[in-house]
């Protein structure tokens, strides 16, 4: 596809100019896909695994960090610190990511399906600590996995004798309350026009 093509040229440029082994290249997925798992299809509509478990590849500068899979969740909030700290930059305050190697913090997600899509679901938020998920869901249908023995997330532990659903609750409101709230549109820049048909 396209994206496949655009990314193969690019490495190839930096291949080609002398540039691959002596660049930090980071590729993430923007989210996932449902095809039927879970009772769900496409995305922005749920937080399962399907639609939040992206790929996150970064190939660092040659011979500065050995090759490796590595199993532990991140998310896209880890790209900021993580070319900062490549770059012996400090990390700002308020940024909500962490450096890779001292990740301490757990995976929280959201998604805000729109009032008028098809099967219309509620709001959700996502906590995920060690391999236990939690999903609080704006309808009330809040859900509960273990990730290690149920990848699929086909049984639901929320409301049984699990005891971890309300703790997590109460963390992920907890966590979610303390994030720093967006900052508003900055005012419009105004542009001479001789700048706007240069653009």
């Amino acid at each position: 596809n396209f994206m496949d093509w655009s990314i193969g040229a690019l490495l190839k440029n930096l291949k080609e100019t002398n540039r691959y082994d002596n660049t930090l290249i980071v590729v993430v997925g923007d989210h996932g896909e449902q095809f039927g798992e879970n009772g769900a299809s496409g995305h922005g509509q749920h937080l399962y695994q399907g639609s939040v478990h992206v790929p996150f590849f970064v190939k660092f500068p040659l011979g500065e960090v050995p090759a490796a899979v590595r199993r532990e969740f991140v998310q896209p909030t880890e790209i900021e610190p993580l070319i900062l700290d490549r770059l012996g930059l400090q990390i700002p305050p308020g940024v909500q990511g962490s450096r890779l190697d001292a990740i301490t913090h757990p995976i929280l997600a959201e998604e805000y399906p729109g009032a008028n899509e098809p099967g219309q679901t509620g709001h959700w938020k996502m906590l995920v600590k060690n391999d236990t998920k939690f999903l609080h869901n704006s309808l009330g249908n809040h859900a509960l996995y273990d990730l290690k023995n149920d990848p699929k997330e086909t049984t639901n532990l929320f409301g049984g004798q699990d005891d971890r659903g309300p703790v997590m609750m109460a963390e992920l409101v907890q966590l979610f309350d303390s994030l720093p709230r967006p900052a508003g549109s900055p005012a419009p820049i105004q542009i001479d026009s001789k700048t706007r048909e240069e653009l």
